[in-house]
């Protein structure tokens, strides 16, 4: 009853009486595996605060419950990642990782840190960003490069990244394209989505990762209502999700 159809909320976190539940457990000095059925992005700040892991479930259907053990026995190496941004409080919210920039972004403003864009009584970022995930695996990444550093029109480019299995476990690696348009007639958000890779590594195995990118992946509606790109500054962006990336830049030119 807490989401759904007439289940809207003003507070996102879990009932009381479940968190203060989860603390007691927690006081108790045993391992913590929380399993969250959810229909929306809650706030998991104090959830995860008491656990040692947090499976968001959603709403599994009739065959969770034996995927979840699946995971939790270590009989499947998980590889979602969260299709939305979960907040770290709920004043946060709207909160996504494509959002337009603001005149004083509190990582890059020169200006004074009372007046850049955050809040005075939390962080402003979120708890998990959008495509964020564990797995039993960890992969670490390197040596992000690009074919060109021009962008043609009439072509394309490759950016490439390098990935490694840093442990004795076998996975998926979801490797996740972000370019951000640095100005434009209209505002443009600071990342967006242009692709991902679902990448299978073996034990210590080392992979290059490459995405092509188009012109055609620049376009949006511009000022005048006209679906297309503009030339300029470009960033790419590849991570593990919208926040833990690496970057380098290009140039589109007509």
């Amino acid at each position: 009853m807490e989401s759904g159809e007439g289940g809207s909320k003003t507070d996102l976190q879990l009932p009381r009486i479940q968190r203060d539940l989860l603390r007691d457990i927690r006081a108790l000095g045993k391992t913590v595996i929380t399993i969250v059925f959810s229909g929306r992005a809650p706030v998991l700040t104090d959830i995860a605060e008491n656990s040692d892991a947090v499976i968001e479930a959603w709403f599994p259907g009739t065959e969770g419950a034996h995927a979840i053990a699946d995971i939790m026995f270590g009989h499947v190496n998980p590889s979602g990642r969260i299709a939305m941004t979960f907040p770290l409080a709920t004043g946060q919210v709207p909160i996504y990782y494509n959002a337009f920039n603001t005149g004083r972004p509190e990582r890059t403003s020169q200006h004074t840190n009372r007046f850049t864009s955050r809040y005075v009584d939390c962080p402003t970022d979120p708890l998990y960003p959008f495509g964020f995930g564990l797995s039993y695996h960890e992969c670490s990444y390197d040596n992000l490069r690009l074919s060109d550093d021009v962008l043609a029109a009439d072509g394309n480019i490759t950016a490439s990244i390098d990935i490694e299995n840093m442990s004795d476990i076998e996975g998926d690696e979801i490797v996740q394209l972000y370019i951000r348009d640095v100005a434009g007639s209209v505002v443009r958000p600071t990342k967006e989505l242009k692709g991902f890779e679902r990448v299978h590594l073996g034990p210590k195995e080392k992979r290059s990762v490459s995405f092509l990118i188009s012109e055609s992946m620049l376009r949006f509606y511009r000022q005048d209502m006209s679906f297309g790109s503009e030339p300029g500054e470009f960033i790419v962006m590849i991570g593990r999700n919208s926040d833990d990336v690496m970057s380098c830049e290009f140039e589109l030119r007509r």
